[in-house]
């Protein structure tokens, strides 16, 4: 079982398809990593091994590599149909879309839980859980809950002194996952309907290069407008 979307390429498309289009089939034409991006992923995993304390004893399904996740998608399978109590980047697929989950638990029911390097829930964040909750519950696996696990006001970064009480809070949304449902079902075939396309989508450069995150693609759409607009690659409308 394979997938065609990741979770980090949905929301690409939902900032930009011109930009998911590049990153699917231009992936060498990226601009340079940012240090600073850089950093804040390093940051990022660094909560998230420390959530991971929260509920200890799990399994950890990371793959060694991104080819080896349908195995562990069956894996997870396996796991799930055993009440496994607790599991690290447990892995879902549906309609060729793969979730891997930061935390799944089981307490009379499954509930799970997605770790934030920050303090405030963002409209991404939110976006990303939606997608999350509907391919898990899409693949069979009936969710109790679904949070997320951010850091408290004032803790922007981990000194390794605080209590996970003092330094973790989690917040509910599984009404707002339930309410997305139908906008993720659309979006994901909007999103592979232009992957399919022949042809690079005629999106003009704007405020969405640089919200919510800059587009790693800008330099070209800076360098590549002619090729865009009736060169070497057919665009498409959009």
């Amino acid at each position: 079982m394979k997938h065609r979307i990741s979770k980090s390429s949905y929301i690409r498309g939902l900032q930009c398809l011109k930009s998911l289009y590049l990153y699917k089939y231009y992936f060498k034409d990226r601009d340079p990593l940012p240090e600073e991006r850089r950093i804040r992923f390093q940051a990022g995993h660094q909560v998230g091994n420390r959530a991971r304390s929260l509920f200890p004893g799990g399994i950890d399904l990371t793959p060694p590599h991104v080819s080896k996740y349908p195995a562990m998608v069956k894996y997870t399978s396996e796991l799930i149909s055993n009440n496994q109590p607790v599991m690290y980047e447990p892995a879902f697929i549906y309609d060729e879309v793969l979730a891997a989950l930061d935390i799944i638990v089981y307490n009379n029911g499954w509930n799970a839980y997605e770790v934030k390097s920050s303090e405030q829930i963002s409209e991404t964040y939110m976006q990303d859980a939606a997608l999350q909750y509907y391919i898990i519950t899409k693949s069979g696996v009936e969710l109790n809950d679904f949070s997320i696990i951010h850091l408290k006001k004032n803790h922007k970064e981990i000194t390794g002194k605080e209590s996970n009480e003092d330094l973790f809070q989690i917040t509910s949304l599984l009404q707002h996952c339930i309410d997305k449902i139908q906008f993720v079902e659309q979006r994901i075939q909007e999103i592979k309907k232009v992957l399919s396309s022949p042809g690079i989508p005629r999106i003009e450069m704007g405020e969405h290069c640089t919200k919510p995150y800059d587009c790693d693609f800008q330099g070209f759409c800076k360098r590549q407008k002619s090729l865009i607009t009736g060169g070497q690659f057919k665009a498409m409308d959009m």
